[in-house]
């Protein structure tokens, strides 16, 4: 039980950094944008490597049919995130668009491999719309940066709104539920 408090004090200690933070992104988004795109720039190589190694290491044509280059594609947007992250309000929403639209590619071989399978799938009208979001953040990119950017505050604020009544409600009730809660 006192490790449960302790757990719930530090959840709404964290919830309550998360709004702050969420807070930040809308006010200050080319400070966000910049880190953000370094973010993206380590997860873009992280990804081309996993890429290049499901790549490499699949036997199979069914997933070798654009790891590689997908990886190689990866790694060069993610070396010229971290190189250059001042102008990551253009490059953040190329990079997501560059994602969404390699996405949607996957997410279409995978739809075509149930199909033919005599499977139905819903993935198409995914990749599609998934496709359609990349090409958005392609051909707009300042527009996009500032939607990515507000966005993610205002998922920050909501998600840690929530999370911060939740907890504020499971503390108000702790000795009710006290026999649910077990200490590890």
């Amino acid at each position: 039980m006192k490790d449960a408090k302790k757990f719930l004090v530090l959840k709404i200690i964290v919830s309550i950094l998360f709004i702050i933070l969420g807070v930040i992104t809308i006010m200050k988004p080319v400070q966000v944008v910049t880190i953000v795109t370094w973010i993206l720039g380590v997860a873009a190589i992280i990804a081309g490597i996993v890429f290049i190694t499901v790549d490499i290491s699949t036997a199979t044509l069914f997933l070798r049919s654009g790891g590689l280059l997908q990886g190689v594609i990866y790694i060069m947007l993610g070396i010229a995130l971290i190189a250059y992250p001042k102008i990551g309000n253009y490059l953040l929403p190329l990079t997501v668009g560059a994602f969404l639209i390699a996405d949607s590619i996957m997410r279409m071989q995978i739809g075509h491999v149930i199909s033919v399978a005599g499977g139905r799938s819903g993935l198409y009208v995914i990749a599609v719309l998934t496709l359609i979001l990349g090409i958005v953040c392609l051909f707009n990119p300042m527009i996009s940066s500032e939607i990515i950017t507000t966005f993610l505050g205002i998922m920050l604020i909501v998600e840690a709104a929530s999370s911060l009544i939740d907890t504020i409600y499971i503390k108000k009730y702790m000795k009710e539920i006290s026999d649910q809660i077990i200490d590890v």
